[in-house]
Formats: structure tokens, C-alpha cells, sequence
């Protein structure tokens, strides 16, 4: 086999690759709008489930704020206090008055919140974080770098 061949072989090896890479990409997106999709069944949409997500690891540090959501989802007060308002209505929030200060509002998810997130999130960030744990630092690297230029609106804007 030359050179030339050989070269030939690794670049269409290499454009099959990448057109799988775009497959499996797009799959995933569809996978993410079908989540979305029955999300949305169950009442949670795009905003609150950024919300919910957003309680749930201000949570593990203690009781989120509604200050706290508002300035993690760069909304209003007022906006944040609509969402939470929905969310509770919902039985996904549970809003409460501080035991150490009186005047301070904590938020906490409740039991109804965790189950859908258990059954809806759980197995996705299991495969994320079983198929991310198999990577080596340079494999992780190259995903790091390809998922970010996929998410990135404007390319043109890092040069």
C-alpha cells in the first residue's frame, strides 16, 4: 500500500468517524427533546426545570434562598418569585420561613420533586457519568473541546 493510499484510507476512516460523531450527537439532542417533552407532561417547564435543578445543588449546601435562584437563573426577583410560585403550586417546592431568621424565605424541594427527578434524571446522569468515568484526561479533553464548539452560538466570537 503507498503512502498516498494509506492516507486516503485514514481520511475516510477519519469522515466516518466524524459522521457518526454528528449522528450520535443529534441522537442525543432528540433524546434531550424527548425528556424535555415529558418534563413538560408533568408540569415542569424549560424555566422550572432549570429552577429545580438549580435548588437541588444549592441545596446540598443547605436551603437556597429565593434571592439565590433568582441571581443563579439571572432573573428578576419578581420573575423568581413567579417561578417559585408555580413550583410550589406544583408540590415541587416547599417555601419556609428560616428557623434561625424569622424575616428569610428558604426554599427546599420536596418528595414529589426528587421522584420525578429520580425517575426522569437519574438514569441520564448515570450513562453521563458511567460513559464520562471511562474516559482518559485526553479523551475527556477532546469530548470537553467538541462539546463546547457544538454549544457555542457564535465560533467566530472566540477568535
Amino acid at each position: 500500500m503507498s503512502v498516498d493510499e494509506h492516507d486516503a484510507g485514514r481520511a475516510e476512516g477519519a469522515e466516518e468517524a466524524i459522521e457518526e460523531v454528528g449522528r450520535l450527537t443529534r441522537s442525543l439532542l432528540r433524546e434531550g427533546v424527548a425528556l424535555a417533552a415529558r418534563l413538560e407532561l408533568e408540569g415542569m417547564h424549560a424555566t422550572d426545570r432549570r429552577a429545580l435543578g438549580l435548588l437541588d445543588r444549592l441545596g446540598a449546601a443547605g436551603a437556597a434562598s429565593p434571592s439565590a435562584l433568582a441571581d443563579g437563573l439571572d432573573l428578576t426577583r419578581a420573575a423568581a418569585t413567579a417561578v417559585v410560585d408555580r413550583l410550589v403550586a406544583a408540590g415541587l417546592v416547599a417555601r419556609r420561613r428560616s428557623a434561625s431568621d424569622g424575616r428569610r424565605v428558604e426554599l427546599t424541594l420536596t418528595a414529589r420533586a426528587r421522584a420525578l427527578g429520580t425517575e426522569h434524571l437519574r438514569p441520564w446522569n448515570e450513562r453521563i457519568t458511567r460513559a464520562g468515568s471511562a474516559l482518559t484526561p485526553s479523551e475527556a479533553a477532546v469530548v470537553r473541546r467538541y462539546l463546547a464548539a457544538v454549544l457555542d452560538p457564535d465560533p467566530e466570537s472566540d477568535a
